[in-house]
Parts: C-alpha cells; structure tokens; sequence
C-alpha cells in the first residue's frame, strides 16, 4: 500500500502527498495561500522520517532527525484534529516509541531513546563557509579539527556519499562561534531553505547527513 500523508487545511485545502523515501527531494502538489496555516486534520501512515520532512513548511520550526541504528525505518500511525506541532511530535514519538523529541532554542530534535551518537553534541569553536552549498557546507564542517578527533573517539566513519544534500543549488556564507555540530547544521538547514537533515548510521559506524528539501 501506498505510503500516504494526508490533511485538511482550515480553509478546505486537500493536500495529498505520497511518500518518498531515501530521496532528499520530496514533491508537493502546488501550494495554495493557505498551506503555511495549520491544518485541521492530519491522518498519516507511513515512514516516519518523511512526515517529519513535512512539519518545517507547516509549523515553521527547523527539525533534525537522527534515525536509530537499529531501525532505519520507522512506519507511523495517527489521526489528529486542529494539531499543534507538539500534538504531531507527540503522536509519532507515541506510535514509534523508539524515538524521544525535544525542544531547543533554535530547533526540534528527534532523536533515538537508546544508542544516539555524541557526535552531534561535539562543540566547535568557530566555523564558516563562503559561498558554499549545503552538501559543501556539510564536508567542511565534517572536516573540521573538532569533529575529526570527536569522530576517531567514537569509531566513526564518514560515508562516502555522506551529503546527499536537498540539491537546491542555493549558495550560502556565515560564521558561526562556540556552537555545536547540532547546530550548525541548523544553521545549514535553515540557510538552504529545506529546514530539515537527517543523520544515518549503520552498526559499522559509517554515517551520513543530508538535508531534505519539499518543493511544490
């Protein structure tokens, strides 16, 4: 069956969006006015990672997922009405309860109960790119003294294709200080547009982030 997302908008708006996974890139039927509104309904079953790429253009919150070693996949079950962001967060860490979310100052984070990597609490002292797009971005940050020396204390692994990245061709530049791996990639996540990434890793310790990115 079909992967489905499906709400109601409180203008009687009906978007109807089929999921795809292991794309960066998820397709949306053209958005009307009043899809940056809240909707009235939401009924999901499906990937989990690809509802949570949905909530950002609905909610305005930047969200980043680091899906559980254990399971890469997580399928979800819900039916909300007049949903805040809590609701849904809520309803799809209740429906895959291998997963808790949490509230930061510039962010929501999904991340696993058990067996999440430090990797993303690793502080940088300073970090910037210049006119770089978000898989460029992404490599450089990777690259940095810190983040080398936190991954060879944890065994990990850059995977070859690590930033498979949303692909919108935006260019960015800033500096960030003091900050963690977790936010900076915040920080990439909301200069390219898509408000979303995701970390994956295997049990062999190789990982990858990208971002993902819904365009209509």
């Amino acid at each position: 069956m079909s992967t489905k997302f499906k709400t109601i908008w409180t203008m009687g708006f009906a978007l109807v969006v089929f999921g795809l996974y292991g794309s960066s890139i998820i397709r949306a039927q053209p958005a009307a006015e009043t899809q940056s509104q809240p909707p009235a309904v939401i009924q999901y079953k499906g990937d989990m990672a690809n509802m949570l790429a949905h909530l950002p253009s609905i909610y305005g919150r930047t969200i980043g997922l680091e899906l559980d070693v254990r399971q890469q996949r997580s399928t979800v079950e819900f039916y909300l009405k007049d949903p805040t962001l809590v609701d849904v967060l809520n309803a799809i860490t209740k429906s895959a309860p291998i997963y808790r979310w949490s509230d930061r100052e510039d962010s929501i984070e999904v991340v696993p109960l058990k067996g999440g990597t430090p990797l993303l609490d690793t502080r940088v002292s300073s970090f910037r790119v210049d006119y770089a797009d978000e898989s460029e971005a992404i490599t450089q940050l990777l690259n940095l003294p810190e983040v080398q020396a936190s991954m060879d204390a944890m065994k990990l692994r850059q995977n070859s294709t690590n930033a498979f990245a949303a692909g919108s061709g935006k260019k960015m530049s800033f500096a960030v200080h003091d900050v963690t791996v977790r936010q900076v990639l915040n920080k990439i996540a909301n200069e390219n547009g898509s408000r979303f990434w995701i970390l994956t890793r295997n049990s062999a310790g190789f990982f990858s982030i990208r971002t993902v990115r819904i365009i209509g």
